[in-house]
């Protein structure tokens, strides 16, 4: 008896436990910081996906991006998965969602309200549809972009040839 009620104490705390105690998942950012944290990672591949919660397309290829980052932990690529979700969307959805489905790749939110401010500076042939996915290599050179869902083997075919794997 004294265990449940214990228990059920331990659950109404959790229930009525401010949002803010939650740990969020994600990071909020805007252009600006996502643009520095591009830059924090000189020497690494970077696998950017652009994705909502609301996406059926996104949600499907999201398990993609997590294997990616898994089987090349040992390897200089890190994969961001930047949710493009209305900042009032973000605040009440995006933590459950990714706890859900445990992803464990790094998110960001990109906090901006103007998309037209920002898709020509991540890729110039944007035309801001989702699901897509920028692939920035180490070095100076010429970023692959790709609009719409990719699979786990496309994927591969473009990062293989940029950590120098067979």
């Amino acid at each position: 008896m004294i265990r449940t009620l214990l228990a059920s104490f331990g659950l109404l705390l959790l229930a009525i436990a401010p949002a803010q105690a939650q740990k969020a998942l994600f990071q909020s950012v805007n252009i600006q910081a996502f643009d520095q944290r591009l830059a924090a990672g000189a020497d690494t591949v970077f696998v950017v996906n652009f994705w909502a919660t609301w996406c059926a397309p996104c949600i499907r290829e999201l398990p993609h991006f997590d294997a990616l980052q898994k089987e090349y932990a040992d390897k200089k690529l890190k994969v961001l998965l930047v949710s493009v979700d209305a900042p009032s969307r973000a605040k009440t959805a995006l933590n459950g969602f990714l706890e859900d489905r445990n992803v464990h790749c790094e998110v960001l939110h990109l906090n901006e309200s103007k998309p037209h401010e920002y898709i020509d500076r991540i890729a110039p042939q944007w035309s801001g549809s989702i699901p897509a996915t920028l692939v920035i290599p180490p070095s100076p050179g010429k970023r692959l972009f790709h609009e719409g869902e990719m699979s786990l083997n496309e994927l591969h075919h473009w990062i293989k040839p940029l950590i120098n794997v067979p």
